[in-house]
């Protein structure tokens, strides 16, 4: 399977995109939500724990080369 090649003007609007969302979505309430049901709360420190391992474990397992065609792309939507 073909990775997603993406240039760096275009990795820039997806982050910029996603802080846009982010704070829209606090204005129209998740804060709400959250403080509603706190479950939530520790849903999303779950998520974002495994996240960080899911990046350490590909930190630690990369030989550190550059330049190969077939590994650009976003690492974590890159088949292994």
């Amino acid at each position: 399977m073909r990775c997603w090649k993406r240039s760096a003007g275009s990795q820039a609007d997806s982050r910029a995109a996603g802080f846009v969302l982010l704070l829209l979505l606090i204005g129209l309430g998740l804060h709400e939500l959250i403080a509603h049901w706190p479950f939530f709360t520790r849903a999303i420190q779950w998520i974002g724990g495994v996240f960080l391992l899911v990046v350490a474990y590909r930190l630690a397992m990369d030989d550190g080369r550059l330049g190969d065609a077939d590994q650009s792309g976003h690492a974590l939507i890159r088949v292994v």
